[in-house]
């Protein structure tokens, strides 16, 4: 009967050596776990929001047809604005025609 006591008290004082301070180790790090699962719970949320407001994929397509509609405009202004400067040019050599015949006295 002495050696079953004896034995259990091993048992408790290996159990208080090994047993108790793992459990206190693994808890440490449930609880550890358990704020970052948390911390990533309210990341996912925000991420979902932001998901939420972002354009979907017809939307998306319908605005890289809009710039492409814009840069066919835009190429179309470049080109009426260089006709507009041919234009110009030959406006600017009448004036230019018109200022010298008027300083010359109309060519007298």
């Amino acid at each position: 009967m002495t050696e079953h006591i004896e034995t259990l008290n091993l048992i408790l004082k290996v159990v208080q050596i090994l047993v108790i301070p793992l459990a206190g180790l693994f808890i440490r790090q449930i609880m550890a776990l358990r704020k970052e699962v948390e911390a990533l719970k309210v990341k996912v949320t925000e991420n979902e929001a932001k998901l939420c407001n972002m354009p979907d994929s017809t939307a998306l397509h319908s605005i890289a047809i809009s710039l492409e509609r814009l840069r066919g405009d835009v190429v179309g202004l470049g080109a009426e604005m260089g006709g507009m400067k041919d234009v110009l040019q030959k406006v600017d050599r009448i004036v230019e025609r018109q200022e010298n015949y008027l300083l010359n006295n109309g060519g007298k």
